[in-house]
């Protein structure tokens, strides 16, 4: 099955861009269900210590999940300008 293209030149913009930004959005969303399992899972069965450990750490994985996403988008649109100018 072969995918089409999409022109964000043409449409209405705002639901364009709102169809663009939901799979990041889902990602994050995702990310945060995902530290929040972790620390009811870990405050349940290991304790208080390892529970504040958990939310540490929860605070740099969305940093550096922040970051590579925040780059990733910053190397697409560098390239999607090369691939645009030929």
């Amino acid at each position: 099955m072969k995918a089409q293209a999409r022109n964000l030149t043409q449409g209405n913009t705002a639901l364009l861009l709102c169809q663009f930004a939901l799979p990041i959005l889902l990602g994050q969303i995702l990310q945060s269900l995902y530290n929040s399992a972790d620390a009811v899972v870990v405050g349940n069965f290991c304790g208080a210590t390892a529970l504040a450990a958990v939310s540490v750490c929860s605070d740099v994985s969305r940093l550096l999940v922040g970051f590579f996403t925040g780059l990733s988008i910053g190397t697409g649109v560098l390239i999607a300008r090369c691939y645009g100018a030929r």
